[in-house]
């Protein structure tokens, strides 16, 4: 490779692995993913180190796991001067572009990005945000919830307040052709991060969406008996906060799963248009390009909602890279891989150097070699002390702990894909469970994280919500305890209306 290729990023927010046709679902269209699929690398087995929005994203763009980045929740950012993929590659002559979604603490940090065309879930101001900029000027502030309703009906499906052309999802598709039609002519390579809001609760798709997939297709949740035996804190303070700890009917989670598949065939169509921009205007061969997303959804499956988890549904996401003109085609590999591999990967396609240690790996050696696999071990850590949760995989187990209820998962998923058996309590295999414990904590102690151990043990810590959370998620009653009342900042009527989780 002579010429730097141009890179564009795609990702979604809470779209599960499980979610793409050319991959083994027959019930969702997807036909431009399939297409990806069919020219490019997929990694089968990639995980969020750390599945929330902010510190996902933080590993994407820092190349950084969230014990070195010192971002392990929503509340937690980084400097704006950090090294980023984005600012490296802007030293070495590429232009940067965001588009969509980018949950940056705070909203307009650019940490790299020359420009940035926003679209965010719940910008307190709608100057910050050129979706809702665009929103108003065309007539549509009278949709205050332009991305769906949440609180009470933050998992209730719902049709877009918004006509197809005008939805988030359309917007961010329009304005990444916007951008490829802008650089067609250009000689200057460039990374384009465009970032989807969906299909991120609300799942509001619009109309002819909302319809495009019967309900009673729809295949049910996991849902194992005594399910809550392995619940972690955060399943317990996801469901009661997010309206959904009791009350669920099949019809309900059908109908819910409908939806959710319908934001993704809206994201796919975006991709499709995305795709042909490319072809039409030369671009396709010299661009690298990367599809993830930033965690899963549960979707009911152990009676569960929301991410913040390390089930393979809440924490597993697709991973594909397409370069046809240097990468093989219709590829599949099974090494576990992360988001912090992106900024290596990267880095090595664009031959730019990058002196300072990485945590995350190239990709392109395994890909292109075929080489055993590199990594033994997978890692991730969500929240930090009393709200922590700790996961360590290898080809076949994966363990968890759980620091608020002490509490260790253990599975062989291998045999157990759907994650129902927990054998952590299981004499039997207490090898497993001892060589996974001590590797993560191994890990651990190696790269610094000392908040999170304690000698050769993990440090305990005291919850104070974690025996209110359970209790109140096992209470089907009207109380506001534990739940989330989230509305637009951006409206004055609702701007006093922004709860607390705690």
């Amino acid at each position: 490779m002579t010429k730097k290729p141009n890179v564009l990023l795609i990702t979604t927010d809470q779209q599960r692995f499980d979610t793409i046709s050319a991959l083994g679902n027959s019930k969702i269209k997807t036909p431009n993913l399939d297409d990806l699929v069919k020219k490019g690398v997929v990694f089968t087995r990639a995980y969020s180190s750390c599945p929330e929005c902010v510190p996902a994203r933080i590993t994407i763009k820092t190349g950084m796991p969230p014990w070195q980045s010192g971002s392990t929740n929503n509340g937690e950012k980084i400097n704006q001067n950090s090294e980023t993929l984005m600012s490296v590659l802007a030293k070495n002559g590429y232009h940067t572009q965001a588009i969509g979604k980018m949950h940056f603490v705070p909203t307009r940090a650019k940490f790299g990005f020359k420009e940035m065309w926003l679209s965010e879930e719940v910008p307190e101001k709608v100057k910050d945000d050129e979706f809702l900029t665009e929103l108003y000027k065309k007539g549509y502030s009278h949709a205050e919830e332009p991305h769906g309703m949440r609180s009470f009906l933050y998992y209730i499906p719902q049709v877009s307040q918004l006509p197809e052309k005008m939805h988030t999802t359309a917007w961010t598709g329009r304005k990444t052709v916007e951008y490829l039609n802008k650089r067609k002519r250009l000689k200057q390579p460039f990374f384009l991060w465009t970032s989807f809001i969906k299909p991120h609760p609300p799942f509001d798709p619009p109309v002819p969406f909302n319809s495009m997939y019967n309900p009673l297709d729809m295949e049910l949740p996991i849902q194992e008996k005594d399910a809550a035996k392995n619940y972690t804190f955060w399943n317990y303070c996801q469901n009661r906060y997010k309206w959904m700890e009791s009350n669920r009917n099949d019809v309900f989670l059908q109908t819910q799963k409908a939806f959710y598949y319908a934001c993704i065939s809206f994201v796919d169509k975006q991709l499709g248009l995305i795709l042909s921009t490319l072809k039409k205007n030369g671009q396709l061969k010299n661009t690298v390009i990367i599809f993830t997303a930033d965690h899963g959804e549960y979707l009911g499956d152990h009676f569960c909602f929301g991410k913040r988890g390390f089930q393979d549904s809440a924490a597993r996401v697709p991973f594909i890279i397409s370069y046809p003109a240097y990468l093989p085609k219709n590829t599949r590999i099974d090494m576990p891989v992360g988001h912090a591999d992106i900024m290596p990967t990267v880095l090595d396609l664009c031959n730019v150097s990058h002196n300072k240690p990485q945590y995350g790996l190239t990709l392109i050696p395994k890909i292109k070699n075929h080489l055993s696999a590199e990594r033994k071990y997978f890692y991730a850590q969500y929240n930090r002390k009393g709200y922590a949760v700790y996961m360590c995989m290898d080809s076949s187990w994966k363990y968890i702990f759980d620091v608020a209820g002490r509490r260790e998962i253990l599975y062989n998923f291998l045999k157990d894909p759907a994650e129902i058996k927990n054998l952590a309590g299981n004499s039997a295999y207490k090898k497993e469970k001892s060589r996974l414990k001590t590797e993560l904590i191994k890990h651990f102690k190696e790269q610094g994280n000392h908040e999170a151990i304690k000698g050769n043990n993990f440090r305990p810590y005291y919850n104070k919500n974690y025996k209110r959370y359970k209790k109140l998620s096992s209470l089907n009653n009207h109380a506001k305890d534990g739940r989330l009342f989230q509305f637009a900042l951006w409206t004055k009527r609702n701007a006093d209306m922004w709860g607390s989780i705690f």
